[in-house]
């Protein structure tokens, strides 16, 4: 294997340790070697297939949750900067047209803190269980980055699917983040920003 898959699997495995099957499934087996990693079966459905149902707001909100609880379980590091500083990094990923309104609101607001953070949000990457928790698998690509940045990256996500008004999914995530991460600096209006910046990286893409 080359260095990054080396990299890849050792975030896998570590995350998977450290969440002790809390917020994905247990890992049963991690041979470094030829890179293997077994983990207990999710018996259950992927997220997406309940996002049109009558509970769409109750699952956008426990996505919300997940991430949050993700947040509170991994170690915190504080970081210097402005969002607006730190989203000029991902430009060329954005449509910028869409940050316009809110572009010195983003200079003004702070990074605070960088966490673990999954950054890897595909809807096909989280299973809603039998016993209706939400589970997270592929932790290949979780990274260190600024508290919100996983919000972001689900609000992309659900644009994607245009299931309707971003602003209203993105108060959703931002509700169940803050049940599970009340001590989150992440400021009220920030849902606004979610919303936004989720759907500028959604445009930069179609």
């Amino acid at each position: 294997r080359d260095q990054d898959g080396r990299a890849r699997y050792a975030r896998e495995v570590a995350t998977l340790t450290h969440l002790d099957g809390r917020l994905g499934p247990d890992l049963l087996l991690a041979e470094e070697t030829d890179g293997v990693v077994v983990t207990a079966a999710i018996v259950g459905q992927p997220v997406r297939k309940f996002l049109n149902g009558l509970d769409r707001e109750h699952r956008i909100e426990h996505l919300g949750q997940w991430i949050g609880a993700l947040a509170s379980a991994t170690p915190h590091q504080p970081l210097a900067g402005t969002w607006g500083l730190y989203l000029q990094e991902y430009g060329t990923e954005m449509d910028l047209n869409v940050l316009a309104s809110i572009a010195t609101d983003l200079d003004d607001l702070p990074l605070n803190v960088s966490l673990l953070t999954q950054s890897d949000s595909a809807l096909s990457n989280f299973i809603v269980g039998n016993d209706d928790r939400l589970y997270g698998v592929d932790f290949e690509e979780i990274r260190q980055k600024p508290e919100g940045w996983g919000l972001l990256l689900m609000a992309r996500a659900l644009a994607d699917l245009s299931l309707g008004n971003i602003y209203e999914m993105a108060e959703m995530l931002y509700r169940g983040y803050r049940m599970t991460q009340p001590d989150s600096k992440l400021p009220r209006e920030f849902a606004s920003v979610i919303a936004l910046v989720g759907l500028a990286m959604a445009n930069a893409t179609r």
